[in-house]
């Protein structure tokens, strides 16, 4: 009899024992899982080994996806040949020092990064006629596999090669990287042409076609080495009301025979 109860007794501790062996290790798997969860934590974390390239190894590219939304069209002087625009650039690339697992770190899946933390593409706009302007330097929003989406809004200035004799022109927006060739950065457009779907009316000049072409160039500065650039194509129409005011005095037109023949006419009938 005694026997039977001290090996219950001895039952019943082990079982106490066991239950709190096993609420341990499920409240130190709860810690341990969302130890460093917020993405303070998260971020110093990864920081803390990053490199300037985001790069496993020095001779692997960096594929940059890009595509720009036209905001505005801000002018287009035909004398001076400038066009401004206002636009933001949708790119994305893949940062290798930048990935977690978000089982261990407490489910979280993103984070967003201030862009002067980390990696940025340094894509310009290469036939610029003055500084563009970064109107909005929005934070990364970066997910646990290492992709970086990136869309700071510009205003840029273009040279433009505009022809005063026509109320169409057409110019290119051509942007690449300032200073890593083509081995070091690789880019790519993701849509065919820009987005004009936030594009707000301009006053004078309608956007009637755009277009990109994706180039591959090298520069005498650079022998043996390769660069990228995406060039953008706009044709711009002006608007009948700013076309009938401009007619008389700046000799626009889409056909310059047109006026040829109006010169003659009058020339005739007044001889």
């Amino acid at each position: 009899m005694y026997g039977e109860q001290y090996v219950r007794a001895v039952d019943t501790k082990d079982l106490k024992m066991w239950k709190l062996i096993v609420t341990f290790l499920v409240v130190a798997a709860f810690f341990h899982g969302n130890s460093g969860a917020s993405e303070d934590h998260i971020l110093r974390d990864l920081l803390q080994t990053y490199r300037t390239r985001p790069v496993k190894n020095n001779s692997d590219t960096v594929q940059v996806t890009v595509d720009v939304v036209l905001l505005h069209v801000n002018s287009l002087d035909v004398n001076s040949q400038v066009l401004s625009v206002n636009a933001y650039h949708r790119m994305s690339w893949r940062d290798r020092d930048l990935v977690w697992d978000p089982q261990f770190r407490g489910g979280v899946r993103r984070m967003h990064v201030m862009s002067s933390l980390i990696w940025l593409p340094d894509i310009v706009l290469l036939n610029l006629r003055g500084a563009s302007k970064l109107l909005l330097d929005p934070r990364a929003v970066v997910s646990h596999d290492g992709t970086v989406v990136w869309i700071p809004v510009y205003q840029h200035s273009a040279h433009c090669n505009t022809d005063l004799g026509r109320y169409s022109q057409e110019c290119n927006l051509k942007f690449g990287s300032w200073s890593y060739n083509q081995k070091e950065i690789n880019l790519a457009y993701g849509a065919q042409k820009m987005d004009l779907s936030n594009l707000e009316p301009n006053r004078d000049w309608a956007v009637q076609y755009t277009a990109v072409k994706r180039n591959a160039i090298s520069y005498s500065c650079c022998p043996g080495e390769i660069f990228v650039d995406l060039t953008y194509s706009l044709t711009l129409r002006m608007k009948k009301n700013t076309s009938s005011a401009l007619t008389a005095s700046s000799g626009f037109t889409d056909r310059p025979f047109v006026v040829i023949f109006v010169v003659s006419l009058i020339v005739g009938i007044m001889v």
